[in-house]
């Protein structure tokens, strides 16, 4: 009886032993998710401001913030310039050292009340001396003192509305479109999506928004498929590269919803492929045509890609239904042919 006591005490001990763990847990789980979405508790709008003004000029505008909080807060400014950090158009952010984030002039901090929006007027000093251009910066709002060396420090939260100036004057624009192509550089597909791509590179001095469709059309010169050629609405920086990528998912005519996704059919068995390829049927030789404007001045650039579709599991099934149904005709046809001679030999 003692030893049955002692096992069940020590058993007893466990339980409580791994209820204390988890309650432990559980406390470090919402000690530290708490403050991290409290201090994330914040809105600015609008997400984007774009602006013009000539050399020598202010140009004003403001933000606001809302303080998602159940605390009134102090919020401070910080702004840095960005620039196209990759050809995917994410921006990098740059300590402001000269450019838009020294001409911006804002408020270094200020409070807003719990739950309540508060307008942050800001101005923009264009210097007389400034190239007719774009200029590019972003408002950031922090919950924390930005870091007195410039060096960015991981603690709290900041959240920016991205501004956009065009300095007005003769700006030079110029565009190249390096590549055209489908992603996987191939010519050859046995069924959508087919997927494109194309690199547009700004040599302007202003950033840039191509607009335009990819029609895809068939041997006959007939449109099989519209594609938007800026299905994200993104913009080209100055003397930066962008990626654009489209996708023709699905089969018949008509435009494309830029937010359709193409899916990977690589694993698809084989009659599984054939089923996909009869729902978005597209066989023989197709042309994509790249048309799209820019700038100011709506000037246009063009490029083509051609490629093939066929479907050959669809094909084989459709081949072998075929001399399937020509088979049976042919023995029906001998077997009705042997009959008549049989009739009429027996008259």
């Amino acid at each position: 009886m003692k030893i049955l006591n002692q096992t069940n005490l020590n058993l007893t001990n466990k339980r409580l032993h791994s209820a204390l763990l988890a309650l432990i847990g559980v406390f470090l789980v919402f000690g530290t998710i708490v403050p991290a979405n409290k201090a994330q508790a914040i809105t600015i709008s609008p997400p984007r401001i774009e602006v013009s003004g000539d050399p020598g000029t202010t140009v004003s505008g403001e933000i606001k913030v809302n303080n998602d909080t159940l605390e009134d807060q102090v919020y401070y400014t910080q702004i840095e310039n960005f620039e196209a950090g990759d050809e995917s158009g994410n921006p990098t952010f740059v300590v402001a050292q000269e450019g838009l984030a020294t001409w911006v002039v804002v408020d270094k901090n200020f409070s807003v009340e719990s739950g309540q929006e508060k307008a942050i007027p800001f101005s923009i000093k264009i210097p007389a001396n400034a190239e007719p251009g774009g200029y590019f910066a972003s408002i950031f709002v922090r919950t924390t003192p930005p870091p007195a060396n410039g060096g960015e420090v991981s603690i709290g939260a900041r959240v920016g509305s991205l501004v956009l100036l065009r300095v007005n004057g003769d700006i030079a624009e110029g565009v190249d479109i390096l590549e055209f192509s489908t992603k996987s550089k191939g010519k050859f597909f046995t069924s959508l999506p087919v997927e494109l791509y194309y690199r547009f590179q700004n040599t302007g001095a202003d950033r840039v928004k191509p607009e335009g469709k990819v029609a895809v059309k068939n041997i006959l010169g007939m449109n099989a498929k519209l594609l938007s050629a800026n299905p994200t609405d993104g913009s080209v920086l100055p003397r930066s590269i962008r990626r654009f990528e489209m996708a023709w998912v699905n089969g018949g005519g008509g435009e494309e919803d830029p937010q359709a996704k193409a899916e990977a059919l690589e694993n698809l068995g084989f009659f599984e492929a054939a089923k996909s390829q009869l729902s978005n049927f597209a066989f023989g030789y197709y042309t994509a045509k790249l048309d799209i404007t820019f700038g100011q001045n709506n000037n246009s650039a063009q490029e083509s890609f051609g490629f093939f579709v066929i479907p050959w599991q669809l094909l084989l099934i459709v081949l072998v239904g075929l001399i399937v149904i020509l088979v049976f005709f042919k023995v029906v046809l001998k077997q009705y042919t042997k009959y008549i001679i049989a009739k009429h030999g027996s008259n």
